[in-house]
């Protein structure tokens, strides 16, 4: 095939076989793709998060108390965790993954059962704790993601429905 093609097209060719262009061709299209990406995330880091912003405003007012703070996504109480804890608040995040690991601690800091230490301000929680746990000692819930099914808002806020509570 190579000796049909007209002598200047045949280095190309040979170059195509060898891998040459392409990789070269590869190469730049990554470049630009890297380029393309480190725009994104400039411009993502620049961004505001108003509902990360209007969640921190409104757990001033409680600083006192104990607060759950329920997500739909692992992904979000990660990121809920990363950015309370920066802020300087006492954080634990469950999530099905570790809910059995850290039963105890969500005892002893958050229910009546435990031994009713001070460890963390906030719970970070996927719905993994919007049923079957108590959690006495939270006076505020928070839905930071609305659940697609309202029983799940409701089961939420029957973990503390109790005197002195806030939802």
């Amino acid at each position: 095939i190579i000796s049909l093609v007209p002598y200047e097209d045949k280095h190309f060719i040979q170059n195509v076989v060898t891998g040459e262009v392409l990789h070269l061709e590869y190469r730049i299209e990554l470049e630009n793709d890297l380029q393309v990406i480190e725009y994104l995330i400039n411009t993502w880091n620049q961004v505001n998060d108003i509902k990360l912003s209007v969640l921190t405003s409104s757990l001033m007012k409680f600083s006192s108390k104990k607060i759950v703070v329920f997500t739909e996504f692992i992904e979000t109480s990660k990121y809920l965790e990363t950015e309370l804890k920066r802020l300087g608040y006492r954080v634990l995040r469950v999530d099905g993954k570790d809910r059995v690991y850290k039963s105890q601690a969500i005892s002893d800091n958050f229910g009546i059962s435990g031994a009713w230490r001070d460890e963390y301000d906030i719970l970070v929680s996927t719905n993994i704790l919007s049923e079957g746990v108590n959690l006495n000692r939270v006076s505020v819930v928070v839905n930071y993601d609305i659940a697609w099914n309202p029983v799940t808002v409701i089961q939420r806020i029957g973990r503390l429905n109790r005197i002195d509570s806030i939802v």
